[in-house]
């Protein structure tokens, strides 16, 4: 039997709000975790790291944590990081990432067009993906969710050929 080709396609910061309101902040060595269980035996091709970084100059040190785990995600084997931007308001509130479901949504059809792997796993649980994934299987794609239970859209999860439930023992070896 072939080994499929995968490319496992991670919404960083949807993962890490999830995760921190469970009571687990994946870093870099749970991230190689994770990567190995959902891989298994079939052939890793990539791994895509979706999110934004602070702006320096409003947020000095958390852009100084956040650099430096991205740092040391960027030295797991295969690891790409794509960014989208922060928007601050104006009104104080929170930063809002733009673009960064957009570009994982886009990276998932151009990369199934290219037949560059059988399976995308998505580890996300945004209803925006959800969108694309018929297309991707029009092209004999495989898609699984990997995801929360909690956090998790139906729409990404009904869309999605198989889905894995994570915990934090996902990142656990």
């Amino acid at each position: 039997m072939d080994r499929e080709r995968i490319m496992i396609f991670i919404d960083g910061s949807n993962v890490y709000s999830i995760a921190k309101n469970m009571g687990c902040i994946p870093n870099e060595q749970n991230y190689q975790n994770l990567i190995l269980k959902l891989t298994g035996q079939d052939k890793l091709i990539r791994v895509y790291f979706y999110t934004a970084m602070p702006d320096q100059s409003k947020e000095r040190e958390s852009y100084r944590k956040t650099r430096g785990f991205l740092n040391r995600l960027e030295q797991l084997p295969c690891f790409e990081i794509c960014f989208g931007k922060l928007k601050y308001p104006t009104d104080g509130s929170r930063p809002v990432q733009k673009g960064v479901d957009v570009k994982l949504a886009t990276d998932i059809l151009e990369y199934a067009h290219k037949n560059l792997y059988d399976n995308a796993i998505i580890v996300s649980g945004d209803a925006d993906i959800a969108y694309v994934l018929p297309f991707v299987k029009d092209k004999g794609k495989h898609v699984t969710n990997a995801f929360f239970k909690r956090g998790l859209s139906n729409d990404i999860r009904q869309k999605s050929d198989f889905f894995i439930e994570l915990d934090c023992n996902s990142f656990k070896k």
